[in-house]
């Protein structure tokens, strides 16, 4: 059937492939390069995280209200520990072992690499193209169009679980970023923000706010500009004062940025500081990130439901009713084939069904 496809395709068919053929082939020699050892694994690590998934729901009937919600979401968590976790200790040993590699592990770390970096673009591709066709099933238009793609054995897979994939994929790349960036860097991120800020505000107000023989920064450096007009010298002295003052304490803040990122640094080249300083990071990245989308299922119940009509409704807008045909018909419409796509998942539907957060 896929062969027939690409027989009857036309020319954007054929430079579709075209153009996957080229990424195939750059992403192996990238791979090839890097080498597997140092070459990232989230597709071998989605691979096996996905089965969970399955497990999940297989047990969907017998999971409700907040505790299958919480038994589903610490199932996932801990099996999604154990993948990352495993992984990283298996890098942590091929990294510090010992050196010089036999030519047979050498050759196979270069064979790895390519073939990992082709699992990676493997995963890109069925997560977001699952997802993209999952979304066009539910528009006549698109899946006519699309009719012989969706005649394919494999599309009823894909369409029940796509957004399993993506929601795998969301949780853990937020577990797995987390560790990785740590919390006394994202802490310093938020200092470093904050106090350049600071000196954004600091900038605009010391030429004017402070005084000095009562006058202000920007007045005293209007006055060595007797040649301009008294509102043009005002305005060029407010400008290069403020500049002046912005970069006096911007290198401040650099300096001591400098020292903060060498303290943090430091911690984390301690292991024990530095797992504690990834765990606290990895557990508050997945807890947003599922609290993200446990309210974007929330938004979708409420508005599906008919609970914006009934808002509207209470604050005098019952003539913008979605019940009867009105302006607010297509946003329910858009939220219904969201729901019908969170709950054609299992692991999702799980999640959406059992959702702590209701509007």
């Amino acid at each position: 059937m896929a062969f027939d496809l690409l027989a009857d395709g036309s020319t954007t068919t054929w430079i579709a492939v075209a153009v996957l053929c080229v990424l195939i082939i750059l992403c192996v020699i990238y791979g090839v390069f890097r080498k597997f050892n140092q070459t990232s694994w989230l597709g071998w690590q989605l691979a096996l995280i996905f089965p969970c998934t399955l497990v999940l729901g297989s047990a969907r009937e017998t999971l409700a209200g907040t505790e299958g919600f919480a038994v589903a979401l610490g199932v996932f968590l801990a099996w999604t520990t154990v993948v990352l976790g495993g992984g990283a200790a298996f890098r942590y040993y091929l990294l510090r072992r010992a050196r010089p590699a036999h030519p047979f592990f050498r050759v196979m770390n270069r064979i790895l690499g390519g073939l990992t970096a082709l699992v990676n673009l493997l995963a890109f591709v069925v997560v977001w193209g699952g997802v993209a066709l999952a979304v066009a099933a539910q528009i006549p238009s698109l899946s006519e169009s699309m009719g012989a793609i969706y005649e394919l054995e494999i599309m009823e897979t894909v369409g029940e679980h796509a957004f399993d994939l993506l929601l795998v994929a969301a949780l853990a790349l937020a577990l797995r970023g987390g560790y990785r960036v740590g919390f006394g860097r994202s802490v310093f991120a938020v200092i470093m923000l904050v106090l350049t800020a600071g000196c954004v505000l600091l900038g605009l107000y010391f030429p004017v706010g402070v005084r000095f023989s009562g006058k202000g920064l920007a007045t005293l450096m209007a006055g060595t500009m007797k040649k301009l007009p008294a509102v043009t010298a005002f305005f060029v002295g407010y400008l290069i004062s403020a500049i002046l003052v912005f970069l006096v304490s911007f290198a401040m803040v650099v300096v001591l940025g400098a020292l903060m990122n060498y303290c943090v640094r430091k911690c984390r080249s301690v292991p024990v500081l530095g797992v504690v300083d990834g765990v606290i990071l990895s557990v508050v990245s997945f807890v947003l990130a599922a609290a993200i989308w446990c309210g974007l299922f929330a938004l979708t119940r409420f508005i599906a439901g008919g609970g914006l009509d009934s808002l509207l409704s209470s604050l005098g807008g019952g003539e913008a009713s979605g019940s009867d045909g009105s302006l607010l018909q297509p946003v329910q419409d858009v939220f219904l084939m969201l729901e019908t796509l969170f709950r054609s998942s299992p692991f999702s539907a799980i999640l959406y069904d059992c959702n702590l957060i209701s509007f």
